[in-house]
């Protein structure tokens, strides 16, 4: 990839004109191939879901269950666990 120097001094990698980024065309492309497994709908949710992660918003880790059970959140593994019987083995 060409590099290209920025107002700063730096160099920073240039995109050739056929890796410019098409907005519509791309969402197109990647909806199209993902339609067999998930609707589109249900993807847009998932893009919303990892933009929210890239932005740090889910990092925090709440207190809510302990503060309203009186008890530590169980790890979904023990539950899983404790509660084998109920779930359909693959």
């Amino acid at each position: 990839m060409a590099h290209s120097a920025g107002d700063s001094g730096s160099v920073r990698p240039r995109r050739r004109a056929w890796q410019q980024s098409r907005p519509g065309r791309d969402r197109r492309r990647r909806a199209t191939a993902l339609a067999a497994f998930l609707p589109l709908w249900q993807l847009d949710g998932l893009v919303e879901d990892y933009a929210h992660y890239a932005r740090g918003e889910a990092a925090d880790v709440h207190t809510a269950v302990a503060d309203l059970t009186g008890r530590p959140a169980r790890d979904i593994t023990d539950f899983a666990h404790d509660h084998a019987g109920v779930f359909p083995s693959a």
